[in-house]
């Protein structure tokens, strides 16, 4: 038995993995040269059952979590704490009778801590700029009520969400057609 979230699951393979990122670069005669290696998020993949008659809702806090991008604690064989719930995929077979397998896989966050506050006049042709800590200068555009940030390297709805001081479902109700996992360099999102 484990948890995630709070809720109780039956787990059956739990797969860590740890990578790095390393950096190479071509030289024109030989092999590569490797000037730095980044460490990645520790991903987390797990497979098992969700049994009882409230299995149902079980999944749908568990989807809950995800969907928001509630921060979780998974607690099994390994723990993993700051995770991101970023799959999960269901199987409902005649083979379960209360309750279905899930595959899911998690992945480590780091949160980043606002050093400034983004502030905004009720000027509609306003540009502004928020502080990100490490991550840079965001751009601010202004339009009425709607305010836009400029995508740059790194962004994700969750750390957009913390400088503008909402929840990474709003952003995503707010951008619909946008997919959180494709965010381009440059495209504009509505963060309020």
């Amino acid at each position: 038995m484990a948890t995630i979230a709070g809720v109780e699951i039956h787990v059956e393979t739990e797969s860590p993995a740890y990578m790095v990122n390393i950096m190479t670069h071509p030289v024109e005669e030989g092999l590569a040269i490797t000037d730095h290696v980044q460490q990645m998020p520790i991903g987390l993949s797990l497979s098992g059952q969700i049994l009882n008659p409230n299995a149902s809702e079980k999944r749908d806090r568990l989807r809950a979590a995800m969907n928001s991008g509630e921060l979780v604690v998974y607690l099994g064989r390994n723990s993993a704490y700051t995770m991101l719930i970023s799959s999960m995929h269901c199987d409902h077979t005649h083979r379960i009778a209360n309750g279905f397998s899930f595959t899911m896989e998690l992945i480590e966050t780091r949160i980043v801590r606002v050093l400034q506050e983004a502030s905004l006049e009720t000027d509609p042709t306003l540009t502004a700029t928020a502080e990100e800590g490490n991550l840079g200068t965001q751009q601010l555009e202004q339009t009425g009520e709607e305010v836009y940030a400029t995508i740059q390297d790194g962004d994700t709805f969750w750390g957009l969400s913390g400088v503008f001081r909402t929840t990474v479902s709003s952003i995503q109700d707010l951008n619909p057609g946008v997919n959180p996992l494709t965010l381009q360099i440059g495209q504009k999102v509505r963060v309020t």
